[in-house]
C-alpha cells in the first residue's frame, strides 16, 4: 500500500474514534459540566498526540512540505471537531492567568491533558498492530528515539521561548474569523522551521511529552526546561504584552445606557 493512504487510515482512523468517544461522552454527560470538558480535553489530547507518531512517515516519504501540508490540515479539522479544547497547557496556564477559567477548572484539564498525551502512544500501537504497512509493524516491534540538534543546545532552548511568543502573538493579532486558519498555518511553519533548522521542535509541552519525554539525548530534568519551562515563559510573555496593548472594557451604568439611548433618539 502506498504511504500516502497508510498514513491518510491511520489520521481518519484516530478522528474517527476519538469522534465515536465524542459521541458516547455526551450522552453520558450534561452540556457545560466540568466531566465532559475534562473528555472533550483528554479525547482532543489523545487524538492530536496521536497523529503526530505517523507524522515521522510524512517526513520519510513526502519531505517537509508534505509535513507542512499535513500538519495544517490537521490543526484545522481538529479546530472545527475537537469541541474548544485547548489541547495544550499554554492554553489553560494562559487562561487560568487571566482568570477565564477557575483553578478547580485548570487542574482538571490539565490533568485531562497528560492523561491524553500518556494515553497517545498506547492508541498509536494499537493501530500499528494492524500492521497494514512494514513501517508500523517496525513501528510496533522496535519504537526508538533519540533528541538531535542541529545547533547547539541554547539556541534550541531559545527557539522554544521565542517560537512560542511568535505563535500565540500572531494568533492573537489574527481575525477571529481566520484564526483557526493563522494558527494552523503559524504552527505548522514553526515547526517545519524548527526540523529543518533547529532539529526536535516542541512548542507544545504535552505533545512534546506524548511522543519525546524518554527518548536518549536529555535528562528529565533538561527536558522539562526546555519543553515545558521555556514555552511557558514565551507564550504567556506574549500573552501578557498583548494584553496591555487593548483597551479594557468599559461596563456601563444602567444610567450611562439610559442616556445613551436618549442620545440616539434626539439625533434621530
Amino acid at each position: 500500500m502506498e504511504p500516502l493512504y497508510v498514513s491518510l487510515s491511520f489520521y481518519v482512523s484516530v478522528f474517527i474514534l476519538a469522534e465515536i468517544t465524542r459521541r458516547v461522552i455526551e450522552t453520558l454527560t450534561g452540556p457545560g459540566t466540568l466531566s465532559r470538558r475534562f473528555a472533550y480535553e483528554l479525547i482532543a489530547t489523545a487524538q492530536m498526540c496521536t497523529c503526530v507518531y505517523e507524522n515521522a512517515l510524512i517526513i520519510k516519504y513526502y519531505g517537509l512540505i508534505g509535513f507542512f501540508t499535513v500538519v495544517v490540515v490537521l490543526l484545522i479539522v481538529g479546530s472545527y471537531v475537537n469541541r474548544g479544547a485547548f489541547v495544550s497547557p499554554l492554553a489553560s496556564i494562559e487562561a487560568v492567568y487571566f482568570g477565564r477559567i477557575s483553578i478547580r477548572d485548570f487542574v482538571a484539564l490539565f490533568l485531562a491533558e497528560l492523561a491524553g498525551g500518556y494515553m497517545a502512544f498506547r492508541w498509536a500501537r494499537l493501530i500499528w498492530s494492524a500492521g497494514v504497512s512494514h513501517d508500523h509493524t517496525a513501528f510496533y516491534d522496535n519504537f526508538y528515539c533519540k533528541l538531535g540538534y542541529k545547533v547547539p543546545y541554547v539556541q534550541a532552548a531559545v527557539f522554544e521561548v521565542v517560537g512560542c511568543f511568535l505563535i500565540r502573538y500572531i494568533i492573537g493579532a489574527a481575525p477571529l474569523a481566520t484564526k483557526r486558519f493563522v494558527a494552523a498555518i503559524t504552527a505548522a511553519g514553526f515547526l517545519t522551521f524548527a526540523l529543518r533548522f533547529i532539529g526536535v521542535p516542541g512548542l507544545n509541552p504535552i505533545v512534546a511529552s506524548s511522543r519525546m519525554q524518554g527518548c536518549e539525548g536529555l535528562s528529565i530534568d533538561w527536558f522539562l526546561f526546555t519543553y515545558w519551562i521555556c514555552p511557558i515563559i514565551g507564550s504567556l510573555a506574549a500573552a501578557i504584552y498583548q494584553s496591555r496593548g487593548q483597551a479594557p472594557a468599559v461596563k456601563k451604568t444602567p444610567a450611562a445606557v439610559k442616556k445613551s439611548a436618549a442620545a440616539v433618539k434626539k439625533t434621530n
